[in-house]
């Protein structure tokens, strides 16, 4: 084996072991699905770990500012009459 295999074989062992500990911490898939996609992983290591990174992805969230926040129009308006209905 020259170097280059061992360095590609490594550097595919660290990103499978990086998806596997987002697989293991992700919310997305239950724990039946966690174990076939763990044996999955190890079984076809660079594919696989490609689809599963994509697939337990975190959905990006918009940081809600004044300009972009979308709220309800509520409908308020002055009626005129005081605290006491004068």
């Amino acid at each position: 084996m020259n170097y280059l295999e061992v360095c590609l074989g490594l550097a595919v062992i660290s990103y499978v072991l990086h998806v596997q500990i987002k697989l293991i911490k992700s919310a997305v898939l239950n724990k039946g699905q966690k174990v076939y996609n763990s044996i999955l992983l190890w079984l076809i290591p660079g594919l696989w770990a490609f689809i599963v990174n994509i697939i337990i992805k975190r959905p990006k969230k918009d940081i809600v500012i004044k300009s972009n926040r979308k709220l309800p129009d509520q409908g308020f308006y002055e009626s005129g009459t005081g605290v006491l209905g004068d």
